[in-house]
């Protein structure tokens, strides 16, 4: 089940930033060098991370029920917007052939024919253009206006995707080590990433048409009379709830990456270092010279007699 994700990552931005500086100034401010203080700071923030991660599980279900709801009341809705979604990540991953792949002037890095070169590049940026066509089209707030016309420039623009995919597929299967400068390993690399793409592309392109097939209701409505029918306003609120959950999980477990790293370095600085010690009456024999026996009685040296 995707997610509705656009409308709110700025406020979400704006969140985690002033939680986690308030939660960086009460820590810093309550800095101690006692390892007890510590070790309470992080069994608190670790009951208040468990908390919020309920919290998150908790609103993140209710937003799902919301949206499969939704979802199951305009069924053109889901289909446009993931389809969009999956179709612009697959575009987005052959972003790394192109310089400035999202800009009006994109250009192949590979190196190829001119007349291919300008068909491509041209491709490119037409594909830009669906996305944001597409994506326009999948607002949540105009599911309702999701009819069968909707859906057929949808399914227009997918195809513009389509001939672009099919383009680079082209150029890519007629790369050699020779004509290129490219490794094999990396010309293989570039056949498994449109493969991958093109499956993406050509599987999206057979829901829109199999949705546009089944479609009975200009409206896009699928509802019965004692069927609730989520709410945009709905959806949206909660996404905000889920935003807010999240934030706060994350400045929790920022400040409790902080705690550790001073328990860290407490328990680094209050470490014994036992220093080598030589005990007193130790003798290195072997840094001693060598004794000269000298042949004949044994005998008393003057002045070694101490009694």
């Amino acid at each position: 089940m995707k997610s509705f994700e656009r409308g709110y990552i700025v406020p979400v931005a704006i969140v985690v930033v002033i939680l986690i500086a308030g939660l960086g100034v009460y820590f810093s401010s309550n800095k101690s060098t006692d390892n007890k203080t510590l070790a309470g700071q992080e069994q608190r923030l670790q009951k208040e991370i468990t908390k919020a991660k309920e919290k998150v599980t908790k609103e993140k279900d209710k937003l799902n029920g919301f949206e499969r709801a939704f979802r199951t009341a305009f069924p053109f809705y889901g289909i446009a917007d993931d389809g969009f979604r999956d179709v612009s990540e697959a575009v987005h991953k052959t972003d790394f052939l192109f310089e400035n792949p999202d800009s009006a002037t994109p250009k192949i890095k590979l190196q190829i024919l001119a007349a291919l070169e300008k068909s491509i590049n041209d491709k490119r940026s037409q594909v830009s253009l669906a996305l944001i066509a597409w994506k326009e089209k999948a607002d949540i707030a105009l599911a309702k206006n999701l009819d069968n016309k909707a859906l057929q420039e949808i399914i227009n623009e997918a195809q513009i995707v389509a001939a672009y995919v099919d383009e680079l597929n082209l150029i890519v299967d007629n790369l050699t080590t020779s004509n290129s400068g490219l490794s094999q390993e990396t010309i293989n690399y570039y056949e498994d990433v449109l493969g991958g793409v093109t499956a993406v592309i050509d599987s999206t392109v057979i829901a829109l048409e199999n949705a546009q097939t089944v479609a009975t209701a200009p409206a896009n409505a699928n509802t019965s009379a004692n069927e609730v029918v989520v709410a945009v306003e709905q959806i949206t609120t909660q996404q905000q709830v889920v935003a807010n959950a999240e934030a706060q999980l994350q400045a929790l477990e920022e400040a409790l990456a902080v705690i550790v790293e001073q328990l860290a370095a407490l328990e680094a600085s209050s470490a014994e270092v036992i220093p080598d010690v030589v005990e007193q009456g130790y003798v290195d024999w072997d840094s001693l010279p060598d004794l000269i026996v000298q042949p004949g009685e044994p005998r008393l040296i003057q002045g070694s007699n101490h009694y």
